[in-house]
């Protein structure tokens, strides 16, 4: 799946002009690409900058968008809004609920578990690859030395 994503954010009265980015490859990519660029746009705007009408694209590696030409005109691109989708506002309180609701991501687990038992990521990697092991191992770290019982 590839896809383009237009983002356009408001904070307060001030309005940010439509942002695209370009061949988003894949669901997970599609996600983080919104999160940048909305926190993105977010600062520019609460620090009074305005935002360039722009062509971005993603760099996964960077986990980054990056400018690839401005946009003079919106006729240019045909673009047309969808009358049947609404706006909607989203408040800094509804995020705050949605994130205190959300479990912890994969990442953040592996790397609390790093830091709880003073594990290298690799030991870390390979616990988690095998999920039904990880009760065991912390009954085992709370009687002993955390990387002789990983070992063991």
């Amino acid at each position: 799946m590839r896809c383009d994503i237009n983002i356009s954010v408001k904070v307060g009265e001030r309005q940010g002009n439509r942002v695209e980015v370009k061949n988003v490859l894949g669901i997970k990519f599609v996600e983080k690409v919104l999160e940048h660029e909305i926190t993105r746009h977010v600062a520019l705007l609460e620090k009074g900058e305005d935002i360039a009408k722009e062509t971005r694209r993603y760099d996964s590696l960077k986990d980054q968008t990056f400018s690839m030409r401005s946009k003079e005109q919106d006729p240019d691109y045909r673009f047309l809004q969808d009358p049947d989708l609404p706006c909607f506002t989203i408040t800094k309180e509804r995020i705050e609920k949605q994130r205190r609701a959300l479990d912890a991501t994969p990442f953040e687990r592996k790397k609390a578990f790093a830091g709880k038992y003073s594990l290298p990521i690799s030991d870390v990697q390979t616990a988690f690859s095998y999920p039904w092991s990880l009760p065991l191992y912390e009954r085992i770290a709370s009687t002993r030395d955390p990387k002789n019982g990983f070992n063991w």
